[in-house]
């Protein structure tokens, strides 16, 4: 019983070390990778073509922090700490891209998004 015990102890420690060895997520690269998207988009486009949740939508899904941000439905499903990093990263990147690309937008290109 108790070498189970051990080995169940040794399996959960070395799990847990694999989760945080994850690769952590780069804010600039993200925001980079946000305003390329934009840049794309803007370059060539004509009045109200331009969708900005397209590039939201491509970078939401290529960062696990923002994915986990944007899911609130199932916030409880994940810890306090995750939550926090996930919240603390969107707001870093959202603090870059308002820097490397908003400035920058020609907001004439930009498709109008209807209020309720």
């Amino acid at each position: 019983m108790r070498n189970s015990v051990l080995v169940f102890l040794f399996l959960l420690g070395s799990q847990s070390c694999k989760m945080r060895d994850l690769p952590k997520e780069n804010v600039f690269k993200v925001s980079k990778d946000y305003c390329n998207c934009l840049d794309k988009q803007l370059s060539g486009a004509k009045d109200s073509t331009v969708d900005l949740n397209d590039c939201e939508r491509l970078i939401f899904s290529k960062s696990r922090l923002l994915s986990i941000y944007s899911d609130y439905d199932n916030w409880d499903s994940y810890d306090k700490k995750t939550l926090d990093s996930a919240k603390k990263f969107a707001i870093e990147v959202r603090n870059i891209t308002d820097t490397l690309c908003y400035n920058k937008i020609d907001f004439k290109k930009v498709k109008k998004i209807r209020h309720m």
